[in-house]
């Protein structure tokens, strides 16, 4: 029994200890709080200034100095831009609280160091990471529809055909993403991705006697928009058939259409997002 109770000790400490960890990666990044918070006033170190009660407003920037042994985090704001007439006052008041700059003993201005702290349990639960307007974004691309468009090709009595093809492309995507705002984003990517691409005898000039689906490889290129978590985008880009079946292929070289809808297709926190 004394056994059992010490193995079972020993886990909820190491739960408890598991629970209370933090990535040191909060060091590199600013964040924000969802809604107003009151917090303690306390010494780089942590300790708390008693009495220190200081209301905090929702969207005010903070980033992480020390991270404390019982995973509690000391924060220090950072100084809201005054740049607008309308909040200058507003703007002003929350940097001396927040902030604050004071003068030195030479008379000269200087900055007065501010911390605040924040338990675990609130900033997992209150605050989210700044997302920084310019970065890059990789994540899996899926495209489900593919439009193909019609055409003269080399033999004046055939004519390619439109058509809608069901042609699903998997592969990974890479680009360029411009978030303005937290509420949504604007992505540039390209890559490639395998494909199964529709061959009949029809569209390459009798190389296969009967219908089937061939694996190919695929480059893409297009636009996303997310706005909060729905995307939608739109894509264009060009199949690439193996052998005598590619070389004769009416959609040889030509472009095709797609558009693609999805709910968390590539967001900043993961690098394995799908759409």
């Amino acid at each position: 029994m004394k056994y059992t109770l010490l193995l079972i000790a020993l886990i909820f400490s190491c739960m408890s200890a598991f629970s209370q960890s933090v990535d040191k990666s909060v060091y590199d990044n600013v964040y924000t709080f969802r809604t107003s918070e009151t917090l303690l006033k306390c010494s780089g170190n942590g300790v708390a200034i008693l009495g220190s009660d200081t209301d905090i407003p929702a969207d005010v920037e903070f980033s992480v100095t020390k991270i404390l042994d019982d995973g509690s985090l000391v924060i220090q704001f950072i100084e809201w831009r005054i740049s607008d007439s309308d909040v200058k006052v507003q703007n002003t008041a929350l940097n001396k609280s927040l902030v604050s700059t004071a003068t030195d003993n030479s008379g000269k201005p200087g900055k007065k160091d501010i911390f605040f702290k924040l338990s675990l349990k609130e900033f997992n639960n209150d605050c989210e990471k700044e997302v920084n307007a310019h970065s890059f974004t990789l994540g899996a691309l899926v495209l489900p529809i593919k439009l193909r468009f019609g055409g003269n090709t080399s033999n004046p009595a055939h004519h390619r055909d439109f058509t809608f093809a069901n042609d699903i492309s998997i592969g990974l995507s890479a680009g360029y993403k411009y978030s303005p705002n937290k509420k949504y984003s604007h992505n540039i990517l390209t890559g490639i991705a395998l494909t199964s691409v529709s061959v009949t005898p029809t569209n390459t000039n009798k190389t296969v006697t009967t219908e089937s689906n061939l694996a190919a490889i695929t480059w893409h290129f297009g636009y996303l928009f997310q706005i909060d978590n729905f995307q939608i985008g739109a894509f264009t880009g060009i199949d690439y058939l193996a052998g005598e079946v590619g070389r004769n292929w009416d959609y040889k070289n030509k472009p095709w259409f797609g558009i693609g809808l999805g709910y968390s297709i590539f967001k900043s926190k993961s690098s394995s997002d799908k759409q």
